[in-house]
């Protein structure tokens, strides 16, 4: 069974009372919908901007909000599919919680199937990695170096299912 390494300090629970308090506030805030849809609109596209920004992605936020707003943009295709992906299957996702559905490892490589439409071959999306990982930072002038190495392929299904019982306990 998965078992998450931490410790929770003095700190991180100042921090977690501090979320719980404005969770309150924010939920009795009594705010006009045009206002609520503008500040998810807003969350949704910062969202998908960074999400994609960590891994490579080159689009800038205004660009971002355009491909949310349905508007093309002049980018690599790649970086488009990227966003356009993230995107859709925020959607997914917020359809998952609102109907409660149980995530499963099914579901799982769904949401990988439509993260990476389009960026991934076929048999490479909405499936377990079959091959090594590594994370290389890469400096002009220096030899690159190995910073991460992610666990052998043969594994991850099993960690995915272990955390995902872990999730529903």
């Amino acid at each position: 069974m998965f078992k998450p390494r931490y410790k929770l300090t003095n700190k991180i629970l100042k921090n977690l009372t501090d979320i719980a308090e404005a969770k309150g506030i924010i939920e009795k805030a009594k705010l006009l919908p045009k206002h609520e849809l503008k500040l998810k609109r807003q969350a949704i596209i910062r969202m998908s901007h960074s999400s994609t920004a960590i891994e490579g992605n080159i689009l800038d936020i205004r660009q971002v909000e355009a491909l949310q707003a349905g508007k093309k943009i002049n980018a690599p295709a790649r970086d488009i599919y990227e966003v356009q992906n993230y995107l859709e299957t925020l959607k997914y996702i917020d359809k998952i919680v609102k109907g409660k559905k149980e995530i499963s490892g099914k579901v799982l490589l769904k949401i990988h199937s439509a993260v990476t439409n389009r960026t991934l071959p076929k048999e490479q999306s909405g499936h377990y990695r079959r091959g090594p990982v590594y994370i290389v930072r890469r400096r002009l002038g220096f030899s690159d170096q190995v910073v991460y190495t992610a666990p052998v392929a043969e594994s991850v299904s099993g960690f995915c299912t272990d955390l995902i019982k872990w999730d529903c306990r």
